[in-house]
């Protein structure tokens, strides 16, 4: 799926863009964030639509993850534009769910690859995908369990500084 990097780069920027604007307590900073998360779900959505439609026998992790991140951006898109329906809450549960198991069983398909190949780039993997599941599990987790969540952030995040740290001193990878 290499052909969406760019749109991928263009809205992460409009991310940091609304951020900083959001920041600077600018109203456009907002609307800003809450159209770049429409888009994202519109990216994911049609990333879900092409695997789904493609010859090849649909990748099932692949399918449980755009769907779940397809569910997770249009719900926050629509959280900055303050709407929201009955459970809500409990529908960004459940696609929270599904992009966990989705990465756990990432973990486990490159854990199982890489392993035999290069231990150190296995480990450097694992910490990443590992970073990206802490988070994932923190922010479904904040609407039902707040004190439970923050550790699995500071994890994520811990996770996410030993993988930089591994990725410098093992630059040649």
């Amino acid at each position: 799926m290499s052909r969406y990097n760019p749109y991928y780069y263009l809205l992460f920027v409009l991310l940091i863009f609304g951020a900083f604007a959001s920041m600077a307590q600018n109203d456009y900073g907002i609307k800003i964030l809450g159209g770049a998360a429409l888009a994202f779900g519109l990216l994911f959505l049609l990333q879900l639509v092409t695997e789904l439609r493609s010859k090849r026998k649909p990748d099932a992790v692949a399918v449980a993850e755009l769907t779940g991140l397809t569910i997770l951006s249009v719900i926050l898109s629509m959280r900055v534009f303050y709407l929201r329906f009955p459970f809500v809450e409990l529908l960004f549960g459940i696609a929270g769910l599904l992009v966990i198991a989705s990465y756990l069983l990432r973990i486990i398909r490159a854990w199982n690859t890489l392993h035999q190949k290069s231990t150190a780039l296995a480990l450097l993997v694992l910490l990443f995908l590992g970073s990206v599941t802490c988070y994932f599990i923190s922010m479904s987790l904040v609407p039902f369990m707040p004190l439970v969540a923050e550790p699995f952030g500071a994890a994520g995040f811990f996770l996410l500084l030993v993988f930089i740290i591994g990725a410098i001193v093992k630059k040649q990878m």
